[in-house]
């Protein structure tokens, strides 16, 4: 596994000094910080929370995919964009690097 194990969490941002959003892995690792901007206060929160879920959305999408083989479904549109995000969330596309 490359990344952080989850479940990841939202930090508080009352306890940092401007305000960000901090997501965090067990045992308070930082995986990620989340800007707050006035302007766009809700976008930010939204954005922090789908980095937070990654990891069970991460999981959730295996399972499902994993599914739709065993059921004979694995041709079909919903298996392709599982298999593209899951590449792309573990690193092995070249959607990543762009």
């Amino acid at each position: 596994m490359a990344h952080k194990p989850g479940p990841w969490q939202l930090g508080d941002p009352k306890f940092d000094g401007k305000g960000f959003r901090k997501v965090e892995a067990p045992l308070w690792h930082p995986i990620a910080q989340v800007i707050k901007r006035q302007s766009r206060k809700d976008e930010d929160a939204a954005n922090a929370r789908l980095i937070a879920a990654a990891p069970e959305l991460l999981e959730a999408a295996k399972h499902a995919r994993q599914s739709f083989a065993r059921n004979g479904l694995a041709t079909n549109y919903a298996d392709v964009m599982l298999e593209a995000a899951i590449a792309k969330a573990e690193g092995t596309t070249d959607a990543v690097q762009q």
